[in-house]
């Protein structure tokens, strides 16, 4: 986190070319939703495995990146898991209650999930992805992605979905 010119908290990132507005829908959604920005953090990964999905477009290896949004006054947190998309291949988002019976922290729980998203689904969430996710109650939804969305929108997708979520 830092702070902005405003003097207001900034959740900030590195920047990543595969993930250009993610800072943008990050701070975005602080205007829809209650965030802690003290306890929200983000992260990037790479995927697994030689399969011809996991290269970008410059065969290099395919990203993903991980926010772990605390809600204030909840005591939960939420990981929103986004992978970048290539000219032929794409694959939805992932908003996802953070739980410890997936792994010990956010980065063991996103691999976790990646590992299933390109071992099990081959590049794509399938419901085969969610069986162990579905077994611990775990709640879990997709956002398809729609390159002329601003992060504005995006942001507010986003925090529908949480707290529809919150709600099951």
């Amino acid at each position: 986190m830092e702070i902005d010119d405003t003097g207001k908290n900034t959740i900030y990132i590195q920047s990543d070319k595969a993930f250009p507005d993610f800072n943008t829908v990050l701070n975005d959604l602080k205007r829809f939703m209650n965030i802690d920005d003290s306890n929200t953090k983000a992260f990037i990964g790479e995927y697994p495995g030689d399969f011809s999905f996991c290269k970008n477009d410059s065969g290099e290896k395919r990203k993903y990146i991980v926010a772990d949004i605390k809600i204030k006054n909840k005591y939960e947190n939420w990981l929103v898991i986004d992978v970048e998309n290539t000219i032929h291949s794409s694959a939805l988002m992932l908003i996802i209650r953070k739980s410890s019976k997936l792994g010990e922290d956010a980065e063991s729980q996103a691999s976790k999930l990646i590992e299933k998203l390109v071992y099990i689904g081959n590049g794509h969430w399938t419901s085969s992805c969610f069986d162990e996710v579905e077994k611990l109650r775990i709640p879990y939804n997709t956002l398809r992605h729609n390159k002329n969305r601003s992060p504005y929108i995006w942001a507010k997708y986003i925090s529908e979905k949480i707290d529809k979520l919150q709600h099951k």
